[in-house]
């Protein structure tokens, strides 16, 4: 990894050599036609430097550091402002020593470029800009997603990482020659999380969702039942480290007056859990539901 990461390092350096020397030559043409249009040395830089910034950002930003984010343009104009003046200074440096225009602008385009290159990569492009620019670009395209549609696994899985999410788990407990069974479906064994772990149906709470919306996306989708025919709320646990970011699970005990599909999930004995079952589950939510289940009926 470390070996992977000086390579890429390497790589960017390189492409900030060349894409320096473009944007160098870019600029000292345009400050060659105008002192070649009769214009001062100062005004000549002016003009080179004023055409040469935009053209700098956009190759800069795009080859060297992959981004296209405007919003740092302010910065890069705030460097080439020093830029401008050093090179003001240093080519009436040379011009005190006999040099011309044209030898005077190619002389300090050396020094010019190095100054701006560390500027750049110092203050305008740096990682915290990138990473700025990452999230920029994340919140642009989330906005763009209809709230009422799911993420999907994978931009899920990588959004809860970063949020508190609520979660409503449906605890689905039945009676049965003389023992408390409970409904568990299992996970597929290619899931990115969890994989092949048994668990209670569930499912986290989407924007603008009341509990009730809730269960009733889990009795259909999940279960293929028309809905739920009593839910109870028994307790919420704060689960603050997970496979898939932090949880706010609201436990409820549900019934149903039929039975879900044949192969949507099976019964299993609350004391005879199968294996692997997701711990969480066989800890927390199915003995508060029992508990619960339990004080119902006294």
């Amino acid at each position: 990894m470390v070996h992977f990461l000086r390579y890429l390092e390497q790589t960017r350096f390189l492409h900030f050599l060349l894409v320096g020397g473009l944007n160098t030559i870019f600029g000292y043409a345009l400050y060659a036609m105008f002192i070649a249009c009769g214009l001062h040395y100062t005004v000549a830089v002016l003009f080179s430097t004023m055409l040469g910034i935009v053209f700098n950002f956009f190759t800069t930003g795009h080859f060297v550091f992959q981004t296209k984010n405007n919003r740092l343009f302010g910065r890069f104009v705030a460097v080439y402002t020093i830029v401008y003046v050093l090179n003001i200074v240093l080519i009436r440096l040379f011009q005190t020593v006999g040099m011309g225009d044209y030898v005077a602008g190619a002389c300090a385009m050396p020094f010019v470029a190095s100054v701006g290159f560390f500027l750049n990569k110092k203050y305008v492009f740096s990682s915290n800009s990138s990473s700025l620019d990452t999230r920029q670009s994340i919140a642009d395209a989330l906005n763009k997603i209809d709230t009422h549609e799911p993420l999907g696994t994978p931009l899920y899985d990588a959004i809860a990482r970063h949020s508190v999410n609520v979660a409503f788990e449906a605890v689905w407990l039945r009676e049965r020659n003389g023992e408390i069974e409970v409904f568990l479906k299992q996970r597929p064994n290619d899931a990115t999380d969890y994989a092949g772990q048994w668990h209670v149906p569930g499912s986290v709470f989407r924007p603008g969702e009341q509990p009730e919306d809730v269960a009733k996306r889990i009795a259909t989708e999940e279960l293929h039942i028309s809905h739920f025919s009593t839910i109870s709320f028994v307790r919420f646990f704060f689960i603050p480290t997970t496979r898939r970011g932090w949880f706010e699970s609201l436990v409820h005990l549900v019934q149903a007056d039929h039975e879900p599909q044949e192969g949507n999930g099976q019964w299993y004995p609350v004391d005879r859990l199968p294996h692997p079952m997701i711990d969480l589950h066989q800890t927390l939510f199915i003995p508060a539901a029992v508990q619960y289940f339990f004080l119902q009926k006294k």
